[in-house]
């Protein structure tokens, strides 16, 4: 018996999951590959990968649900050999996605853009029309023309396209 919430094997008296409370199940339906990160690694094995956003491990791992809920699968991986890593400071992760998928990404991360931008009454904004002085992720100021956040890596666009 198992508990489809938490997917914990039961001998076979038992009827209720004691941590879910919810009834058991005789047999677990197949996992999603895009629910967990190992999955989704599974999926990306032999494929060749592109990186899409730099930035830390915790808003690297918000943006992979993201894309996981638009079934583009990707993995998390050290942007350099964490050694390296100043003291007090955060290692810096890279996001990746099959190099085929790119575009499927990019397209989760503009209609995110397009939502949040709607959401500030910016309603027709372009990313060429809007100045951008600080991080919308993460705060932190941003050179007029970077491209990336230099401290979480969000993409804001092309040199050319920053006001």
């Amino acid at each position: 018996m198992f508990c489809p919430a938490c997917r914990s094997e039961f001998i076979s008296t038992v009827s209720r999951c004691r941590n879910c409370d919810v009834a058991l199940v005789a047999a677990l339906a197949p996992m999603d590959d895009f629910a967990t990160p190992e999955g989704m690694a599974t999926l990306l094995a032999d494929k060749e990968l592109a990186a899409v956003m730099t930035g830390v491990h915790v808003e690297l791992h918000r943006v992979q649900r993201l894309l996981a809920s638009d079934r583009v699968a990707s993995v998390i991986g050290a942007e350099s050999d964490e050694a390296n890593v100043e003291p007090g400071m955060h290692a810096r992760f890279r996001l990746l996605v099959a190099a085929e998928d790119t575009e499927r990404a990019a397209a989760v991360f503009r209609r995110l853009w397009e939502e949040r931008v709607g959401a500030e009454g910016l309603d027709g904004a372009t990313p060429s029309t809007v100045s951008i002085e600080s991080c919308p992720a993460c705060g932190t100021s941003v050179p007029a023309a970077a491209p990336e956040c230099p401290e979480c890596g969000l993409f804001l666009g092309e040199a050319a396209d920053v006001g």
